[in-house]
């Protein structure tokens, strides 16, 4: 829950929102963290790079028929250093691990690639700084031509999601902003055809 350090129950977030939806049709596994990078290593939060994750993670969920990635936001924290190209150089290693694993396994999942939500700044902030939000957007345009070298779909949390949807700590979702995200990936999911 924004601001509070604690997560809202399951059904409240958008992968539970989604696992509630279509769970006649699906399991849906979810594999949020708080802090989770796209591949940039932490010594002050450690084991959150995506990269070193997914591998392991891929393997035992397989077979898989979608695999929804929404990395990004903890990518613009001040102490990474890094622009909005370099996040999608994280992100495009992201998706090529994926692409590896699914070929080793002889599978082909539809991926839907998510940008992240857009950062409303607050004073209190000590991670995340102006030049974050701005990142943020750029994170749209750069993982839109991402997802499509991937050839995967693409949803953008910023276009989706206002700023009633964001929390007081001007990063997390609000029960609105989980809500309106899962009816955007379930319409996606309807009209995508493996």
């Amino acid at each position: 829950m924004p601001g509070s350090g604690k997560r809202y129950e399951k059904e409240v977030r958008w992968t539970g929102r989604i696992a509630q939806a279509l769970q006649q049709e699906y399991e849906v596994v979810e594999e949020g963290m708080n802090g989770r990078t796209t591949a940039f290593t932490d010594r002050i939060e450690p084991g959150t790079c995506a990269l070193d994750y997914l591998y392991p993670c891929l393997i035992s969920q397989f077979p898989l028929d979608y695999i929804i990635v929404m990395l990004g936001t903890n990518d613009t924290k001040i102490r990474y250093g890094v622009n909005a190209v370099e996040i999608g150089y994280g992100i495009d290693e992201v998706l090529l691990q994926i692409e590896d694993v699914c070929r080793r396994k002889g599978q082909n999942p539809v991926k839907i690639v998510i940008a992240p939500a857009k950062l409303y700044p607050k004073p209190e902030w000590v991670e995340f700084s102006e030049e974050s939000c701005r990142k943020a957007i750029q994170l749209t345009e750069e993982y839109r031509q991402i997802a499509a070298i991937h050839k995967a779909h693409f949803l953008s949390a910023a276009e989706i999601l206002d700023a009633k949807c964001i929390g007081s700590d001007g990063i997390h979702f609000t029960e609105e902003g989980h809500r309106r995200l899962a009816e955007e990936i379930l319409l996606l999911i309807k009209n995508v055809t493996k």
